[in-house]
């Protein structure tokens, strides 16, 4: 009896914080793009669009493609790049290449992701080999971590407004050989 009051006053408390959130089918004319809600199929290319931003090849069409996958005023908050990039030049200049790189052929990929009408959340897989430079290990040593993005996502445009990122960083860092007593 107790656990389903807790049930009920969780989910009241729910319903009160977010009452824009809940659409209910009957509510929606076929034709209303108001409510015109990422599918499967979208939110996988978003995802993939996202985490190719970032992979060795980069963008092959420069900051102009960068421009179709984010926001001019994109908020990203990633640690691996300092602090938040809060417009898409921000993020253009954090994603330049290193001159010595520590690691090479980057590659990411989409492990899997759930999605809600304007947000996606992914965990992601990352895989490089490293080049020597700035690492104790040898040349072409494999480098693989995992992380999660959430992204929210404009309706209108389809363009990433929001994103934030959490990846195994440390380990990386161990990968390469760099150790330091915790």
């Amino acid at each position: 009896m107790r656990s389903s009051t807790i049930i009920t006053a969780a989910l009241a408390a729910l319903a009160t914080a977010a009452p824009n959130k809940w659409i209910h089918v009957s509510d929606v004319e076929a034709d209303d793009s108001a409510y015109d809600c990422l599918c499967e199929d979208e939110a996988w290319d978003i995802a993939r669009r996202w985490l190719a931003i970032f992979d060795q090849e980069g963008l092959e069409g420069g900051k102009d493609e960068l421009a179709t996958i984010v926001a001019e005023d994109l908020a990203s908050y990633d640690e691996t790049f300092g602090e938040p990039t809060l417009t898409l030049d921000e993020l253009w200049t954090a994603i330049q290449p290193y001159a010595n790189p520590t690691i090479e052929d980057v590659v990411y990929d989409v492990n899997f992701l759930l999605h809600t009408c304007d947000q996606i959340a992914l965990n992601w897989r990352y895989a490089a080999v490293t080049t020597e430079y700035n690492s104790t290990v040898p040349k072409g040593t494999p480098v693989e971590l995992t992380g999660t993005d959430i992204l929210r996502i404009d309706l209108d445009d389809r363009l990433i407004t929001n994103a934030t990122s959490n990846g195994d960083w440390i380990l990386q860092s161990r990968l390469l050989g760099n150790v330091a007593p915790l």
